[in-house]
């Protein structure tokens, strides 16, 4: 395998969503930069099986962590909007009052928005105090002055008085108490594209097939990397590596990597008007969420499991729940997500990125949320090199809307054309 030259100022291992805006990040300050992945397709695990769900932190404001998920989240749109804007697709705008998505059929994200359904159950005082908190923190995301910036470390929910959140107390006799959250749907194949589009168009080197078995310090500071080509072993040297593969970073220093499963399957002949939702419960194992991915398809689930043997009850349990809110809707496939967190003693669940150095020239990141990916990009780039990266690059034409064939398909995606597919046989 060609590597194109001898020396790298940076080598990747993993070619997903986070190991890709890392070295986007690092090849528009002008470094030498080799993406490794082990499958034949970029992007063909975490972030090609999920909901392309862009999260604001509105459903993390029912998490009793401070909102320091929430901040994490809004402080990913500051770091998207000041450092990704250059990019013709990104059609995410700051406003005054909120954010604004501005329609492009081949734009990173969808005008959209999630709608959030609270589970009405007026008995339960901790729960409809929780959700009116929620309902509250919710509509000061909506009308946060992105102009100013800084909403990750400005958004305080001290602000809120306790009169505020009793007004917000759901009183209406309904089986949900629904607000449209600042939550929104993403392109997450033109995300990447424009991405790879970025790197190579620098002199980016990506290479797939090629599975990191091992590394090494070696002479001037350098770092020896292995690598498995179809079985055959060879080595590339770089100054710097970084290791964005969650199953990488097990197999190469002591981790914390959890893992967690995700029931998902696709629907079709919904509704025209369907709109995407999360219906949330204090029950967790009674949560459902369904994202419209247009023309009457959408990707439906619900919560993730720590048991893989309760995932087909639950997976029966979300597709009944689906099919009563629309009758007419037939489920084509179905397949389980596996998500790796690094979850910290006495937690459960941990939705933020996590960046280690782990030697004067190794890191190691683990990504929580395809969300986070604008700011795991940057924050690494600046611990790294203790300067912040460009913030624009117009040297090279990002217009491409052909997706690069590097790049895999969304697992729903897949699943859909088989059914089409079928069905014409």
């Amino acid at each position: 395998m060609q590597y194109g030259q001898k020396t790298f100022d940076w080598v990747v291992v993993g070619g997903g969503v986070a190991g890709l805006a890392i070295a986007e990040v690092l090849s528009r300050a002008g470094l030498s930069t080799l993406v490794l992945e082990k499958n034949s397709k970029l992007a063909s695990e975490t972030s090609g099986y999920f909901h392309e769900w862009f999260h604001s932190g509105a459903l993390y404001t029912l998490l009793p962590d401070s909102l320091l998920t929430t901040r994490y989240l809004l402080g990913a749109i500051d770091d998207g909007l000041e450092y990704f804007s250059h990019f013709p697709h990104m059609n995410l705008r700051a406003t005054s009052c909120g954010l604004s998505v501005v329609s492009d059929e081949f734009g990173w994200y969808n005008n959209d928005h999630i709608e959030f359904r609270f589970k009405n159950r007026p008995l339960n005082i901790p729960w409809s105090l929780m959700t009116a908190r929620s309902t509250r923190l919710i509509e000061e995301i909506k009308r946060n002055d992105w102009l100013r910036r800084r909403g990750g470390s400005l958004f305080d929910s001290r602000k809120l008085s306790f009169t505020s959140i009793v007004k917000s107390y759901p009183l209406r006799r309904t089986e949900f108490n629904s607000v449209q959250s600042p939550d929104f749907t993403i392109n997450s194949r033109i995300l990447l594209n424009d991405l790879v589009t970025a790197i190579q168009g620098r002199g980016g080197v990506i290479k797939c097939d090629s599975n990191v078995s091992g590394y090494r310090p070696c002479k001037s500071n350098l770092v020896e990397v292995e690598v498995l080509v179809n079985g055959l072993s060879e080595s590339v040297t770089a100054k710097n590596l970084v290791i964005c593969a969650a199953s990488a970073n097990s197999k190469f220093f002591p981790s914390k990597i959890d893992v967690s499963y995700a029931p998902m399957f696709v629907l079709d002949q919904l509704p025209e008007n369907q709109k995407s939702f999360v219906e949330l419960d204090y029950r967790p194992a009674n949560c459902i969420n369904l994202l419209n991915k247009g023309n009457g398809v959408g990707l439906a689930g619900g919560i993730s499991l720590k048991d893989l043997a309760r995932v087909g009850d639950y997976m029966a349990f979300c597709q009944r729940a689906h099919l009563k809110r629309a009758p007419h809707a037939r489920v084509v496939g179905e397949y389980v997500g596996v998500k790796q967190e690094v979850v910290e003693p006495g937690q459960t669940r941990n939705y933020l990125y996590h960046i280690d150095r782990r030697d004067s020239n190794v890191w190691s990141v683990v990504l929580g949320k395809f969300s986070l990916f604008s700011s795991l990009s940057v924050e690494f780039f600046r611990r790294a090199n203790n300067y912040n990266p460009p913030k624009t690059d117009a040297s090279i034409s990002l217009e491409s809307e052909a997706i690069n064939p590097l790049i895999a398909s969304t697992r729903w995606s897949e699943i859909l054309s088989t059914s089409m597919l079928r069905s014409d046989v």
